[in-house]
């Protein structure tokens, strides 16, 4: 069950519509961003292939027990990016998806001033959800793993960089995307993934 849906803009306002704090003046409704609506290549009557084409996300907002402020909030947040034409991000469980706003048709927002209802359309070039998976490493500290061992002394060791060997599965069903970040400090870092070596000459300091 998704009680909340989040709205977070390129500078980094949100608005939140539903979940569990009782503060939260903004609730969803009707939405059909959930959906999904590949179009098809079609070769010699077959389907020969499926793609996630830009498509419009719907969102039906209700305002409860808020006010002019919060209306006011609303639309600078959802604004923003549309002016600057940035995508901005929509959060419902622990996925995400880049979208931009179109549209806001208000509703009922004459009636009084804590209550308010909207249907939000935005529109995404992407339409794909997207979960992360994190795995972090550790180098074993505080000493070397393997190197050579001679009977007389260097002004320097030949011994391997501190390091670690883990297994990391991809929980994904298909094939995904990997980005690779070391946080320092280190020098020319790299990681070995089955027969391949990644590396990136240069020092990366703490952080």
């Amino acid at each position: 069950v998704i009680r909340e849906i989040e709205y977070v803009n390129s500078q980094g306002d949100s608005v939140r519509f539903g979940g569990d704090d009782a503060g939260n003046p903004w609730h969803y409704g009707v939405t059909d961003i959930f959906d999904i609506d590949l179009e098809y290549e079609e070769l010699g009557g077959r389907i020969v292939g499926l793609s996630n084409e830009p498509r419009e996300l719907g969102l039906h907002a209700v305002m409860r027990r808020g006010s002019l402020a919060e209306r006011d909030r609303l639309v600078d947040v959802l604004s923003y990016d549309a002016k600057t034409c940035t995508p901005g991000t929509l959060k419902a469980g622990q996925s995400y998806i880049k979208a931009y706003m179109k549209k806001v048709e208000p509703s009922g927002y004459h009636y009084s001033e804590r209550s308010y209802a909207a249907d939000i359309t935005f529109v995404s070039d992407h339409p794909v959800w997207v979960r992360k998976h994190s795995v972090t490493l550790l180098a074993d500290q505080g000493r070397t793993v393997g190197g050579l061992d001679f009977p007389y002394d260097f002004p320097h060791d030949y011994g391997r960089s501190q390091g670690t060997t883990a297994i990391v599965r991809n929980p994904f069903m298909l094939p995904v995307k990997c980005d690779i970040v070391f946080p320092g400090p280190c020098d020319n870092p790299y990681v070995i993934i089955g027969p391949n070596r990644y590396q990136v000459r240069t020092t990366a300091a703490k952080g």
